[in-house]
């Protein structure tokens, strides 16, 4: 008895058919790689975005707030001068002592008095001119002070 050993081939077809089976199932696999790539993917990029949105979020409320910052620094300069415009307006900086000033007293004197000795300008009185009354006699005409000092 004799055994054949021989192979038995397969047919033709069979091996195309087998090859291209093969090929779709790498294909598949590919794609089906390629789709969870795209996924992930996609789920980074709105990761990505929101991020990026976050950022510029929080790059405009810090402008936001350095803009504000920058108005009330201005105002505070604007109210600030005006201040100071008001203030030398009514106080000036270097106060003015003309009017004491020996040769200014002189020509004060000289408008006040005329040659003949009268006054052409207001009269200023001194101490001596208007007699102050003591201190005493004032306290003793008011019935309730006196009242106070004896008690």
């Amino acid at each position: 008895m004799f055994v054949s050993r021989r192979k038995r081939r397969r047919p033709a077809n069979s091996t195309r058919l087998s090859r291209q089976l093969q090929s779709a199932r790498d294909r598949l696999l590919l794609l089906n790689t390629l789709a969870s790539i795209e996924h992930v993917l996609k789920e980074e990029s709105i990761v990505i975005e929101r991020e990026d949105d976050l950022n510029k979020q929080i790059d405009l409320q810090s402008q936001l707030k350095e803009a504000k910052h920058e108005e009330k620094k201005a105002q505070r300069k604007n109210t600030a001068a005006a201040f100071a415009v008001l203030a030398t307006k009514y106080h000036p900086a270097k106060p003015s002592y003309d009017h004491l000033k020996p040769e200014n007293v002189v020509k004060l004197k000289s408008k006040c008095f005329s040659a003949s000795g009268e006054t052409s300008g207001p009269i200023s009185t001194t101490s001596e001119d208007a007699p102050i009354a003591p201190a005493s006699k004032t306290e003793e005409a008011d019935p309730k002070v006196s009242v106070r000092m004896t008690n």
